[in-house]
C-alpha cells in the first residue's frame, strides 16, 4: 500500500506535507504509515486516494 500512495503523490507531483492537508492527515500520520510505522486505515487511503486523484485527474489501483 506504501508504494501506492508514493505513486498517487507521484502522479499529482505532491509532497507529503500536502497530501496529507488534502487528505485531512497530519503529515507525521502519512510519514509514520510511509516509513511502515503504523499500518494505513483504509479510511486513510481512501483520503489518500481521493485527495491525489482529484490533484492529478488520475484514480489509482488498490491491490
Amino acid at each position: 500500500m506504501r508504494d501506492r500512495v508514493r505513486e498517487v503523490m507521484d502522479a499529482a507531483s505532491v509532497g507529503r506535507a500536502a497530501l496529507a492537508e488534502r487528505a485531512g492527515l497530519t503529515a507525521d500520520t502519512l510519514s509514520k504509515s510511509l516509513k511502515g510505522v503504523r499500518r494505513f486505515p483504509s479510511l486513510d487511503l481512501a483520503r489518500a486516494a481521493a485527495s491525489g486523484g482529484a490533484a492529478s485527474g488520475c484514480r489509482p489501483r488498490w491491490a
